[in-house]
């Protein structure tokens, strides 16, 4: 499919026109809002990547209704904090719409201590601001859909995992013997050699391979590899690649593959998009990155304006409603989306993806913005509709 046939579906899906910036937040920013109580879970647990992830989930009730929103925050201590200053959110409590609660929670400082990383900030406040959006959908009776004007559709998903030898490629033979269509995004690690890429590649599953090239300061960082990124470019060249180290020694090789580079972890805005080293055809857009509905909601109609697709991915340590969120997934803006477990490569992880991937009509019960607080990873209501590199 070309880029144009891909920017027309996007349009005929509903995005606004270029210049209508704010046009879907203006949507939802005046729902009324009744906070009385806020709560904070823990959640706990291990990963394929090494280390045990935190998360808190935020639970905000008023007026008969829950709404939730996950704080995906990666440092532990930062939580810890959290959970030891949990009883000082009493000024949550109160009336206001969204967008009051929204510029409240800009003005407030809601880390107890400063944060490790400063990225931490945004991750709070998407988890309070989407239990936010959760809870005023339900009390006004509203699906998310319905709030800013656009049309569930189903999507296809992906499993996000990391595997390094052939244990992990016998993991994945397991899954896509449990599901033949299942399809994966993976992260790339040092030991993928030219055996380990032509396995990948008979699999003929792999939609993402993210290269880890602009983490700092954290375990999964990949160091840019100039023969591994060829490699994987030769021995993939059907799938996107996400999150390439642009240094010296791969600017060449990243710019005569431009048309397959997505981007993750640098989208935070919409100004981010902007100062990429090349226009983007496709996205990673992680809601909890950009810490505020409104800024969200923005990047979502400048991508539906430019042209650019999307799809969005998961820190998460939940599944809320049986695997479905309409806010993550269906009701979300983008055209292409992603939802998995990121957490593991298990038979269970892969039959929550397979129920996820049959694409399920939205539910009629007003909308659960929670699980959106981190989205996980899927591709595309029908894949024919979705850009590929070329």
């Amino acid at each position: 499919m070309s880029l144009r046939e891909s920017e027309a579906a996007f349009l005929a899906g509903g995005a606004h026109p270029a210049g209508d910036a704010g046009a879907t937040y203006s949507r939802v920013a005046d729902l009324p809002l009744r906070i009385d109580r806020c709560e904070l879970v823990p959640l706990v647990r291990d990963t394929s990547s090494g280390f045990t992830k935190v998360s808190i989930v935020v639970r905000l009730t008023g007026d008969g209704h829950e709404g939730q929103g996950e704080d995906i925050t990666w440092d532990q201590i930062d939580q810890i904090e959290q959970l030891r200053h949990a009883g000082d959110l009493s000024w949550l409590r109160g009336r206001r719409t969204l967008d009051e609660f929204s510029t409240l929670l800009g003005l407030a400082d809601l880390f107890p201590v400063e944060p490790v990383r400063e990225s931490a900030r945004d991750y709070r406040r998407w988890a309070f601001e989407s239990a936010a959006l959760d809870l005023a959908l339900r009390q006004s009776g509203v699906s998310l859909q319905d709030a800013v004007g656009r049309a569930a559709q189903p999507v296809n998903f992906v499993m996000s995992t990391r595997i390094a030898d052939s244990s992990g490629l016998a993991a994945l033979r397991a899954l896509r013997g449990m599901d033949a269509a299942l399809r994966f995004k993976l992260d790339l690690t040092p030991s993928w050699d030219r055996a380990l890429l032509a396995e990948l590649a008979s699999l003929a599953a792999v939609e993402v391979v993210d290269m880890k090239g602009t983490y700092r300061n954290a375990t999964v960082a990949m160091e840019p590899d100039p023969d591994l990124y060829r490699r994987v470019f030769e021995a993939l060249p059907g799938a996107w690649i996400e999150d390439p180290a642009v240094a010296d020694d791969t600017v060449e090789l990243l710019d005569r593959h431009r048309e397959r580079i997505t981007w993750d972890v640098p989208i935070r805005s919409v100004g981010d998009i902007e100062t990429l080293p090349w226009p983007p055809r496709l996205l990673n857009l992680k809601p909890a990155r950009f810490g505020s509905v409104r800024r969200l909601f923005e990047t979502y109609d400048y991508c539906g304006a430019q042209g650019i697709s999307t799809y969005g991915g998961a820190c998460s340590n939940r599944v809320r409603d049986g695997g479905s969120s309409s806010t993550s997934h269906r009701c979300s803006i983008p055209t292409v989306q992603t939802i998995s477990p990121p957490w593991s490569t298990t038979c269970s992880s892969a039959r929550v993806t397979s129920r996820a991937r049959r694409s399920r009509p939205s539910h009629t019960r007003p909308a659960s913005a929670g699980a959106a607080t981190t989205g996980a990873v899927a591709f595309a209501s029908d894949r024919r509709n979705s850009p590929r590199p070329e």
